[in-house]
């Protein structure tokens, strides 16, 4: 199997909460589990939109205020300018509404140099979107399949080596601190 170069398994990670424990994790002990109040403030929340390159391990994210079909136009078309204006990029996605939504289409025909008109149905758009004579190429995994997507397994990892044990008392502090993981797992763990 050859995969093709340029390669990402895309979805988002939403509604990560900002939370602010009211009394900080206590270390396990012998014998005993880290003792963790249940008792929190929620200092709001945001969405992770991220790229996983399968060959490489790494990935790029982008904190947002929500995952509507605006943001993610604008969170692709800003990862897919992030390459050569000549590279096929391919794009393993979940079958969710705005992943194939009119105004995805129309992102992905600009972006690939090639003309679109609008599709009435689903399958139309999936369909459109799949085809290989375009610069951009997405690959919908089956639905109910999601963990299918590499990228979910990286979540995974986020939210239990970042996100678990972590006290954000503000969005901004969150979202920093996504990047930080973000920065940190590209530089040492992405292989």
């Amino acid at each position: 199997c050859n995969p093709p170069q340029h390669l990402y398994c895309f979805d988002e990670c939403t509604c990560i909460q900002a939370l602010k424990r009211l009394t900080p994790t206590l270390p396990p002990a012998a014998d005993q589990p880290a003792r963790e109040d249940f008792d929190y403030y929620r200092n709001g929340t945001t969405d992770l939109l991220a790229f996983l390159n399968p060959s490489t391990g790494e990935v790029y994210g982008q904190c947002t205020k929500n995952h509507n079909r605006h943001t993610l136009c604008e969170v692709f078309s800003a990862h897919v300018q992030r390459h050569p204006s000549d590279a096929v990029i391919h794009y393993i996605m979940d079958n969710l509404s705005a992943h194939y939504h009119d105004d995805f289409c129309r992102t992905v025909a600009e972006l690939s140099g090639v003309t679109y008109s609008s599709l009435k149905t689903r399958s139309d758009r999936q369909q459109w979107l799949r085809s290989p004579d375009k610069r951009i190429v997405v690959h919908f995994v089956p639905f109910h399949a999601s963990w299918l997507n590499m990228v979910e397994i990286w979540f995974g990892i986020l939210k239990g080596k970042c996100l678990k044990y972590g006290h954000f008392a503000a969005v901004g502090h969150l979202c920093e601190s996504i990047i930080a993981f973000i920065e940190t797992w590209n530089e040492f763990y992405a292989h």
